[in-house]
């Protein structure tokens, strides 16, 4: 008799076909990544291999199976992104990987429009410290003392202002003073209005004839006036 296999029962070497109990039937292995399902008696196969899983290669490891660790290929190494201010140099595939520490702020001091601010990053802290006014001149607008800002212009000299008022002053007082002196002058003199029938004189014997009082009168305010003119530019003088 022959030992039973997996696909035959004990049977009689003599070609009898004298069989005893069963087959033993397969034994099979499942499948792997390059072997199909297999019978660990008979070497028996069924279906196919099941193929790598493979897994993307990282920084540290090459492209590998997730079943069985058959690898391919080499693992891509770190790239390495520069440290900066908040953290230092890091792998930019993701996994995490970093090198040495961070730069930290290098900080530049506030200004009178800017916070104090990361010479690097941009990072603020604070606020702007602000102008610092000097109220305006006639030399120059407002300045900012710190950073030299202006706003504004500088105030108006003051001979713009003041000069042409004290010449229409002064032309006012001339003028009124005049206007006094020949109304006091007016008042004490006896001229008439100058007319016709003002300066026309009748004698005795019917006869009349023109007279120069009135050109005197005009003559005597005329010469009062420019006195009393002189008079006060001589006061404004004093």
């Amino acid at each position: 008799m022959a030992d039973a296999t997996c696909t035959d029962p004990a049977t009689c070497k003599r070609g009898c076909g004298h069989t005893e109990g069963e087959a033993l039937g397969h034994d099979m292995a499942d499948a792997t990544c390059t072997t199909p399902a297999t019978c660990k008696t008979c070497g028996h196969t069924e279906g196919e291999a099941l193929g790598h899983d493979m897994a993307d290669a990282t920084c540290t490891t090459p492209a590998t199976c997730k079943t069985c660790g058959h690898t391919e290929g080499e693992a891509l190494g770190h790239d390495m992104a520069e440290a900066t201010c908040t953290d230092p140099a890091t792998c930019k595939r993701g996994c995490g990987h970093t090198e040495g520490e961070a730069l930290g702020h290098d900080m530049a001091d506030a200004t009178c429009t800017v916070p104090k601010t990361c010479k690097t990053c941009g990072h603020t802290e604070g606020e702007a410290l602000g102008h610092d006014w000097i109220d305006a001149t006639h030399e120059a607008p407002k300045t900012c003392s710190v950073c030299g800002a202006t706003e504004g212009e500088a105030l108006p000299a003051e001979s713009d202002t003041n000069g042409d008022n004290t010449e229409t002053d002064e032309s006012n007082t001339v003028t009124n003073k005049n206007d006094t002196d020949t109304e006091e002058r007016t008042e004490g003199t006896t001229s008439k209005p100058s007319g016709d029938s003002s300066n026309t004189t009748t004698d005795q014997n019917g006869k009349t004839s023109k007279g120069c009082g009135s050109s005197i009168g005009i003559g005597a305010v005329a010469i009062v006036t420019v006195f009393g003119a002189a008079l006060v530019f001589k006061k404004k003088e004093k």
